[in-house]
């Protein structure tokens, strides 16, 4: 996933792990929001190679809201990536994960992963 998925709030710096399969693992920053709240996302297809960010599921308390392309100006060249912008309300308190993975339909391996912590907190009271 590019750089670049705003919220309001910080968090911690990004990093790297293995999971399971031994596929490297994008850790992004935290988004720290509340109760709805949308986070944006931003993320670079490939269309031209076929590959496209995709979020597999998302854990209850989450929900995609919008998923459009942005429109570049000038537009890219053949070939070039093109951004989207994934909206994900927050529903619920909690602490979540995004789980996006770069991937092809007709590969069962995503090419990366990238996974966005979420933090979800009550309103403040009046």
């Amino acid at each position: 996933m590019g750089k670049g998925g705003q919220s309001r709030g910080g968090g911690r710096a990004p990093g790297r792990v293995v999971d399971e399969s031994e596929r490297a693992v994008e850790r992004e920053s935290r988004r720290e929001v509340t109760v709805g709240d949308v986070v944006e996302l931003t993320v670079s297809d490939l269309p031209g190679a076929g590959y496209r960010w995709e979020v597999p599921a998302l854990p209850p308390g989450l929900a995609v809201v919008e998923d459009d392309w942005v429109q570049p100006d000038p537009p890219p060249g053949v070939g070039a990536g093109r951004a989207r912008v994934l909206r994900i309300r927050a529903d619920r308190t909690g602490e979540y994960v995004v789980r996006l993975e770069l991937r092809r339909p007709w590969e069962a391996a995503p090419a990366r992963v990238s996974e966005v912590p979420v933090s979800v907190t009550a309103p403040a009271g009046p």
